[in-house]
């Protein structure tokens, strides 16, 4: 009877062995297991100690192989490796800042000999201000700039815009003009109604002086401007 139960016992277990399915990972863990299903991407089973509990998935990816009850087996290619992440470049100077200035390296502790080069455009702001070389610089400054560049279409453009500024301050002798012309034309008559009529054209005469001086020096102000302009216009685009 002992040899009979024996028997038995060893034919469940010899069964058991085979009617079960085994998943080896590719980390090396096998488990015992019921496959349920195979999609094309995951595996799903039933732990073999516990057909009726809940149903596992498992990616691909993390298999190697499956071995089924009925013994035929199931091989799954390993995932591809990574592309090797990128390798830093020895001996690569650091790149310099974008804005300008020199560059600095905090970590050196001294100044490089490298120095990273200031835009050479002029560019204008408000009124006869330029900005050159990431600083602010006047007219006169921007002026002799441009006439270091010894260009001569330039440089004819430059000595106009001079010469209009120059002619410019006619527009102050508008004051004693104006004053002027009302002397002459108080003085005009005299004090018996009699009119003096030099007197009085020389008082036309000196306001309208007056009234011409400011219209003139607004005109050679826009010839200062657009001269200036112009030169500038030239320099950006030849150096």
């Amino acid at each position: 009877m002992k040899k009979h139960f024996l028997l038995f016992i060893l034919f469940i277990t010899i069964f058991s062995g085979f009617a079960q399915d085994s998943i080896y990972k590719t980390n090396g863990e096998i488990i015992a297991a019921k496959i349920t299903e195979i999609t094309p991407t995951e595996v799903k089973y039933k732990k073999f100690t516990f057909l009726d509990g809940p149903t596992y998935v498992e990616n691909k990816t993390g298999i190697k192989i499956i071995r089924f009850a009925n013994g035929l087996k199931e091989e799954f290619a390993p995932a591809p490796a990574s592309p090797p992440a990128p390798v830093a470049e020895k001996n690569k100077p650091a790149e310099p800042p974008v804005s300008g200035g020199d560059y600095y390296d905090p970590n050196s502790g001294r100044q490089p000999a490298v120095t990273y080069k200031h835009s050479s455009k002029i560019t204008s702001y408000g009124s006869a201000k330029y900005i050159y070389q990431d600083r602010r610089i006047g007219e006169r400054e921007m002026q002799g700039i441009l006439m270091r560049t010894q260009d001569t279409e330039i440089m004819q453009h430059v000595r106009a815009s001079k010469k209009a500024h120059a002619l410019q301050f006619v527009g102050f002798a508008a004051i004693p003009l104006g004053i002027a012309a009302l002397g002459f034309l108080g003085s005009s008559v005299d004090m018996y109604g009699q009119v003096n009529q030099g007197k009085l054209v020389t008082s036309g005469v000196l306001l309208i002086g007056a009234i011409a001086c400011p219209i003139f020096s607004g005109i050679n102000k826009h010839k200062r401007t657009s001269s200036n302009r112009k030169a500038v216009e030239l320099y950006n685009q030849k150096y």
